[in-house]
């Protein structure tokens, strides 16, 4: 079993993680840039500008990590460090992931990273986790790779992320049930998905909008070769709607994507849906009926010639 508490870094057992994490960066590294290296103090590293997180497995400290304010809005991930006998076991990005939620509760909605050369399998877990590369930021004489990520808007992995997974799926299906009443039918295939069938979908990437620490909304989508990109899902919890949750994630979807063409269906029913996508630039392409009286408007927006 995984537990995932705040602990102060000065107390046992935070504090022989931090030990053992600065004695594994010296052999890497050296004492020298270690020496003049940007402070982390256990005192940065708590309430009420950050936390230290500790990740149990089965009663035993696994993994340990920080959370540093840099200004407001603007937090930074200190002291990551997993036990070599744990690695390999998803530890580390249990522990990101933590730290992101508690980045959003302390009311960040930037997080900031760094890492050196010498930790090429650290580098790969925050790209994948949706670190993009920056300009350095601070001094850090063993960096190599400066990272930063939205917390507002920003990739789900949800097999990694079972609680945002089942999160997603309940917003999922309140947005489509509300769908469904505007369209007169129940037979929409997300709404009665289970989560096993979504956690199956691995060809979908998905972006999730938060609300402080909660997720209120998802984009999905999928690369559809030389036809571009085939939006799938659009969600935001009934309760958050016309708070500008679903352009956010649209802002950051076409961040992402760049000029492809972007293909989208909705309910022909769903009045607010098709108007949001009109304003993005979206074109009615076609119609279909899928049940009696219950009709289906495809969109397409056109790609920007290279």
């Amino acid at each position: 079993m995984i537990q995932i508490r705040p602990v102060r870094s000065d107390q046992p057992p935070a504090d022989a993680l931090v030990a053992a994490m600065v004695a594994e960066l010296r052999q890497l590294y050296g004492a020298l840039e270690l020496r003049d290296a940007p402070s982390a103090n256990p005192d940065e590293l708590w309430a009420p500008h950050g936390t230290y997180l500790v990740v149990f497995a089965g009663g035993e400290p696994v993994a340990g990590g920080g959370l540093k304010a840099l200004k407001p809005g603007v937090a930074e991930v200190k002291r990551m460090f997993v036990t070599e006998p744990a690695r390999g076991h998803g530890y580390a990005r249990w522990l990101l992931s933590a730290l992101e939620d508690a980045a959003r509760a302390l009311g960040h909605t930037r997080l900031r990273l760094d890492t050196g050369p010498r930790q090429p399998f650290a580098r790969a877990l925050y790209e994948s986790a949706g670190y993009r590369s920056i300009a350095a930021y601070n001094d850090n004489y063993a960096a190599s790779f400066w990272g930063e990520k939205r917390l507002d808007v920003s990739p789900l992995v949800l097999r990694a992320e079972p609680a945002k997974a089942e999160r997603l799926l309940a917003v999922q299906r309140a947005a489509y049930a509300a769908e469904a009443e505007l369209m007169g039918c129940d037979g929409i295939p997300p709404l009665h998905e289970r989560l096993e069938e979504l956690l199956e979908l691995e060809r979908q990437r998905w972006l999730g909008r938060f609300e402080g620490s909660t997720l209120v909304g998802g984009l999905a989508w999928e690369e559809a070769g030389a036809a571009g990109i085939d939006l799938l899902r659009l969600v935001v919890a009934p309760s958050e709607w016309r708070r500008g949750h679903a352009t956010a994630l649209l802002d950051a979807f076409d961040e992402l994507v760049g000029p492809r063409p972007v293909s989208v269906a909705t309910g022909s029913a769903n009045a607010p849906a098709l108007a949001l996508y009109a304003r993005r630039g979206f074109r009615v392409t076609g119609e279909e009926e899928i049940a009696p009286d219950v009709r289906l408007t495809r969109l397409l927006r056109p790609g920007v010639p290279g």
